[in-house]
């Protein structure tokens, strides 16, 4: 019986060396898996801030468009509003009323010369 109690402490005792080697790799794998979730957390976090940038980046880019909008309206009206005042001081230097009704009578006369040799 004592060797037949032998064998079952050598076997016991495998099987405890064999759990002792198991736990340690499982320790292993553990610190292994927590470095891991560790990267993972910082890679996620660099991710929240790209998004962050990324939109602060699209904010930026709709102002510079609505900034593109009031300046080419401003320019449009300044643009206008020179090309009125030039009109306004020519219309003030050149009698214009008088060339436009001249051009008229001009046309008027040629229809009446057309008219009258038919």
């Amino acid at each position: 019986m004592s060797r037949n109690n032998n064998n079952h402490l050598k076997k016991l005792r495998k099987i405890r060396d064999k759990l002792k080697e198991e736990c340690e790799k499982f320790n292993i794998i553990n610190e292994e898996i927590n470095a891991m979730h560790n990267e993972y957390q910082q890679i996620n976090d660099n991710y929240n801030n790209y998004i962050n940038l990324i939109n602060e980046g699209n904010n930026h880019t709709n102002e510079i468009t609505n900034w593109e909008y009031y300046e080419n309206l401003f320019v449009y009206f300044g643009f206008y509003f020179f090309f009125g005042c030039v009109i306004y001081v020519i219309s003030k230097r050149i009698p214009i009323n008088k060339i436009i009704i001249y051009i008229f009578e001009s046309i008027y006369k040629l229809i009446d010369f057309f008219r009258k040799t038919k």
